[in-house]
């Protein structure tokens, strides 16, 4: 792997399945050389509690379709969610439902009053942004028990508290959907407020 500085004229110069080439100027992108092509990457690390989750590559553009800058600022965007823990890759299941979409089916289940309603959207917008995309039975007990512990340390136990007895319900809505969830993780977390 060669580590240089990218320029226009340089990445066009780079022969074709030369293989990868990481820029200086900008931490995780990456030229991969193909055999008939040149591709914009990006490469990092997915930690949580300051453990590898995984390593990721996530594929920008042909070189000759996204000019470098651009492919600069896609880079530090994917990067900004890379670095907190969040892998841009995953995808729920086909069949998994999320917590957004959980909310959708509690709201219609139930005939709620507007400012209850407003309650659970507001939780799931402030509070729950890194799950609300990730199909449930990819949540883990030990998200729950981050997530628990996040929301005291930001807010207070009173929030976390209300926070997490939405996630319970919406998880629970969610396991009448959807029979991969055996269980709810929320389960393994204490809610005292």
């Amino acid at each position: 792997m060669a580590i240089f500085k990218f320029t226009e004229n340089r990445i066009r110069e780079l022969p074709l399945g030369s293989g990868i080439h990481r820029d200086v100027d900008v931490k995780g992108l990456l030229c991969i050389c193909h055999k008939t092509t040149k591709t914009w990457a990006v490469q990092g690390d997915v930690r949580r509690n300051k453990r590898l989750v995984r390593s990721v590559r996530v594929k920008i553009g042909k070189t000759d379709l996204v000019r470098l800058a651009d492919a600069r600022r896609e880079t530090k965007r994917l990067m900004a969610t890379i670095q907190p823990g969040v892998d841009p890759t995953a995808k729920p299941d086909e069949t998994g439902i999320t917590l957004e979409a959980a909310l959708e089916a509690h709201l219609n289940e139930r005939s709620l009053a507007a400012r209850a309603e407003e309650e659970y959207r507001y939780h799931l917008t402030k509070y729950l942004r890194r799950l609300r995309k990730r199909a449930i039975v990819d949540i883990t007990r030990q998200d729950c028990r981050e997530l628990l512990d996040e929301l005291v340390t930001r807010n207070n136990r009173t929030a976390a508290a209300a926070v997490l007895r939405t996630v319970r319900a919406l998880i629970n809505t969610a396991m009448r959907h959807d029979e991969k969830i055996t269980r709810n993780p929320m389960d393994a977390v204490r809610i005292a407020g």
